[in-house]
Parts: structure tokens; sequence; C-alpha cells
């Protein structure tokens, strides 16, 4: 369904920032703090989901995820925070810990 991926970035042990998309979120993100997500995310745990923004088709989901994951750390985190400020769907949730 077109609209319906969200982008999101989760802070994880070691400094890590782990960047995915779901169309939904929180379930996502919950696997990720159960170790059945991503084998990043099993080897580096989720210490909390820095945000996520929504509206995307998956084509444009992916190519989000993609361009962010190519990114330095400090530059991935600099973009996170442009696009999720300028989204008004941004949300946040609590930690895994």
């Amino acid at each position: 369904m077109i609209g319906s991926w969200a982008v999101y970035a989760i802070r994880c042990t070691g400094e890590g920032i782990y960047v995915g998309i779901s169309q939904d979120v929180n379930r996502r993100y919950l696997q990720h703090c159960r170790g059945t997500g991503a084998v990043y995310t099993r080897l580096h745990r989720p210490i909390a989901l820095l945000g996520s923004f929504g509206g995307l088709s998956l084509k444009a989901a992916r190519r989000t995820e993609r361009q962010l994951k190519s990114l330095p750390r400090t530059q991935k985190l600099v973009a996170l925070h442009e696009l999720i400020t300028r989204r008004s769907s941004m949300r946040t949730i609590g930690n895994c810990m």
C-alpha cells in the first residue's frame, strides 16, 4: 500500500545507529529489543528508538534507508535529525532497557 511505510532509527550499544523500514515501527522495534530483528541489532543491542517518519511508499522508504545507511555516523545523525524534525508524523518510543 502506498504511503504505509516508515523509516526508523535505533541507537545501539557501541555507539551504533541502526536504520530500517517497517509498516509497523512499534512491532519492529520490539522485535529488535527481543533479539529477533536484524542481525546487527542482535550483535549491537538496541538502547532507544531515536525516531521514525512515515507516509512513504516502499520504494521511497528503501531509497531513504539505503541513503542513510551509506552515511558515516555523524552525517547519519544530522540527516536523521533533519528528516525527523521536518516530518509531522515523527514518533519516539521508550527504551528497550
